[in-house]
């Protein structure tokens, strides 16, 4: 394998780099709200698929609270014991 001097190198990136074509700022700026958008949007799926699949698996598993608050009363007997927090 023939060697090139750091200095051949550096030429041969330039003359790379030369050949790109960069986006304009227009370009960056609409594929970057693009991007946004996709991201939130995927959020939002997902967001919506855990939440089916969590009312899912407690209907399934008997573990929900028959329709009451959202916090279970599991939880909330371990977040307001008194013997929690006993000074």
């Amino acid at each position: 394998m023939a060697k090139t001097s750091p200095f051949q190198f550096i030429q041969q990136v330039r003359q790379e780099v030369s050949k790109v074509t960069w986006p304009t700022r227009k370009e960056t700026t609409i594929t970057t709200i693009m991007v946004f958008i996709m991201v939130v949007m995927a959020a939002i799926f997902f967001l919506m698929v855990d939440q089916v699949l969590s009312i899912g698996i407690k209907t399934i598993l008997g573990l929900g609270n028959g329709g009451g608050s959202e916090v279970s009363s599991y939880g909330a007997t371990l977040v307001c014991h008194p013997r929690l927090f006993r000074l």
